[in-house]
């Protein structure tokens, strides 16, 4: 028989999770996310997978940080028209 100490201490080491290291996620994958998120909002405009790459790219210009998905999104739907209205 195994002393109750060290059975809570296996006990909590079977029962603990294992937490995955973060990975950043491809561009790939964000474009995939983001199409299936985000749908055109321009009538006629770039599609979700032009804005949702050109999204990527701001968000890398500024250093890969986190939180500003939606203003990256808008920035990139605003450039891809602005240069589409200028041809």
């Amino acid at each position: 028989m195994v002393p109750s100490d060290i059975e809570g201490v296996v006990m909590a080491v079977y029962t603990t999770p294992i937490e995955k290291p973060h990975r950043e996620p491809t561009e790939k994958e964000v474009v995939q996310e983001a199409t299936e998120i985000y749908r055109a909002t321009a009538p006629g405009g770039p599609t979700p997978e032009e804005v949702a790459e050109e999204a990527y790219r701001i968000y890398l210009g500024r250093g890969a940080e986190h939180g500003n998905d939606v203003g990256d999104w808008l920035e990139a739907e605003r450039r891809l028209v602005s240069t589409r209205a200028r041809r």
